[in-house]
């Protein structure tokens, strides 16, 4: 402590007692000699630079006092280079912080109704954190935690208190313990879905989409469902998203990217990815099969003035058209892209190669968004921007046969300014003739509109203005008059209101699965979207509902 060794028989605090030696050193100078590790919990600047440098080779230093620790970190750093240092201080790396076990320790032993907290449960919270240091960083801490490379190393040896799994990481390695060592009243017969559990209450995403990753993970492992190309292979969230796709069991990325810009982002951001290991990485400057993509790409593209040498110099330099020419040949299954560029540019050069399904009028983006109390499919809200009554009728079915995916069975609505006929202009007849179109061909489709925003989300509303109403509850898939309302509601409500999450967009009636991202999308949104594609490549005929009552 500050007045030095805490040695048998002296005077001191009895609390003390328990740490006490029986040694003939009696000062930090002294003991510290040779050292390996100095845990500090005393006061300010109480380790010296030339005690620092007495200290074994790479040593650890923990100087916890507050705010001002034994020795300052940079101080610390310049003494001895090769130290690993940490401090209760977050202005510095390695801060070591109650919050990273109290909470979730806690959270652990009330769910198993712990009759103590033992030294089992509380070596199972340090073992956790030990091994989610030595996992890669979550791609949310980025924002947090600008500048910093968040690779295990010297000056990443402890999560950062911001990260996310720490909860779903903790807490049941706590109640297991708890449980192992007899001290827990209400054990917990599924810890999978306890751990799910937890996930739900940091990701309200995770809860939608669990549905969505079993079926995906039940088509991987077979040659075709799990594959999904990425061009944008060199992007650090694509990197990401992919190795947390190959850790859930999700999908098969496969990255198109130069291989050394790849390994070089792989390597600063501590990814593990490695290519053949649950990936395939694409050089595309050496594709395999590039001559037979470049000329069913020119066969495709003749007629657009397209001259066979441009072809091949579009699909070594445009990888979305590489990635789309891979789809089109069942390389693989499904793409994912729009990271790094505006949506027009991705979706003009998918529909050059995918296009959409012949029995179709075109393609749809759909928005799905959520919080705790609601959640809502809007669309469409980039695509087309003044779509016709029979492209309106035909986006209701597409979205109605795409959010089974979400557990959600399909309630549309037409929007308008208009309720119920009490309109006639053009904007409200075109709603109220897609109805009708909808109502001749898909009689099973619980439709309603034309109608107010707030006429389809409040029954109340609804019963007032509309009793004879074929919804049965709350419209959960909102299609708008156009792309620019469509656009603006869906902007208006992601930003503005509390706790809101969003998935898409969702593009409807391609002939194959490729989702564009927005160009800030987060690593967990592209997991997301990329385990809806394998789950929709997984399909035997996608849309073919469609085709079926277009017949």
């Amino acid at each position: 402590d500050k007045k030095g060794v805490v040695y048998e028989g002296r005077e001191m605090n009895p609390y003390l007692n328990d740490l006490a030696n029986p040694t003939d050193m009696r000062t930090l100078d002294e003991a510290i000699e040779g050292a390996d590790f100095f845990f500090g919990l005393s006061g300010p600047n109480l380790l010296k630079p030339e005690l620092l440098k007495k200290m074994a080779d790479k040593p650890v230093v923990f100087a916890m006092a507050n705010p001002t620790p034994e020795i300052m970190p940079d101080v610390a750093k310049k003494a001895r280079p090769d130290a690993v240092i940490g401090t209760g201080r977050s202005d510095f790396p390695n801060q070591i912080n109650n919050v990273l076990g109290f909470p979730f320790l806690f959270r652990g032993a009330l769910d198993v109704g712990a009759t103590c907290i033992n030294t089992e449960m509380k070596l199972a919270a340090a073992e956790a954190l030990a091994a989610l240091a030595r996992q890669s960083a979550d791609a949310a801490l980025g924002k947090a935690y600008k500048g910093e490379n968040l690779a295990f190393g010297p000056d990443y040896l402890i999560p950062k208190p911001f990260d996310p799994r720490l909860l779903q990481t903790v807490a049941p390695a706590v109640a297991k313990a708890a449980m192992e060592s007899g001290v827990a009243t209400r054990p917990i017969g599924d810890m999978e879905a306890y751990t799910h559990s937890l996930m739900d209450m940091v990701d309200q995403s995770f809860s939608i989409m669990r549905q969505i990753f079993a079926s995906a993970r039940r088509g991987v492992g077979k040659k075709g469902p799990g594959r999904i190309v990425y061009p944008e292979g060199e992007e650090l969230r694509i990197l990401q998203a992919a190795q947390e796709l190959i850790q859930e069991g999700l999908a098969h990325p496969i990255l198109i990217g130069r291989p050394n810009i790849m390994a070089d982002v792989i390597k600063k951001h501590n990814l593990t990815l490695k290519d053949g290991e649950g990936c395939t990485f694409i050089d595309p400057n050496d594709v395999p099969g590039m001559e037979g993509y470049i000329k069913v790409y020119y066969q495709m593209r003749k007629r657009d003035g397209i001259l066979p040498p441009e072809a091949a110099i579009i699909l070594r330099t445009r990888w979305t058209t590489l990635g789309a020419m891979m789809v089109k040949q069942g390389d693989a299954e499904a793409m994912v892209v729009g990271t790094t560029g505006r949506f027009d540019k991705f979706l003009r050069q998918t529909q050059e190669v995918i296009g959409h399904r012949d029995n179709l009028n075109g393609m749809y983006a759909l928005q799905m968004v959520m919080n705790k109390d609601r959640m809502v499919f809007m669309a469409d809200t980039h695509v087309n921007p003044d779509p016709t009554p029979e492209q309106i009728a035909e986006m209701a079915r597409l979205a109605a046969d795409e959010v089974p995916h979400f557990g959600v069975e399909p309630r549309v609505a037409l929007l308008s300014h208009s309720n119920f006929g009490s309109d006639k202009s053009p904007q409200a007849r075109k709603m109220a003739e897609a109805r009708r179109l909808i109502r001749q061909r898909w009689p099973e489709l619980m439709v309603e509109g034309e109608m107010q925003a707030d006429t389809a989300l409040d029954m109340e509303t609804m019963h007032r203005i509309f009793p004879e109403s074929h919804l049965d509850g709350p419209a959960n898939i909102l299609l708008m008059p156009d792309a620019t309302s469509a656009n603006i509601a869906f902007n208006l409500l992601r930003t503005t209101t509390e706790n809101m999450e969003y998935i898409g967009p969702i593009l409807l009636g391609l002939n194959k699965p490729v989702h564009i991202l927005n160009v800030n999308a987060p690593v967990r949104r592209i997991v997301n979207m990329s385990a809806l594609a394998v789950v929709e490549a997984q399909a035997e005929a996608p849309l073919k509902s469609v085709a079926k009552k277009k017949a």
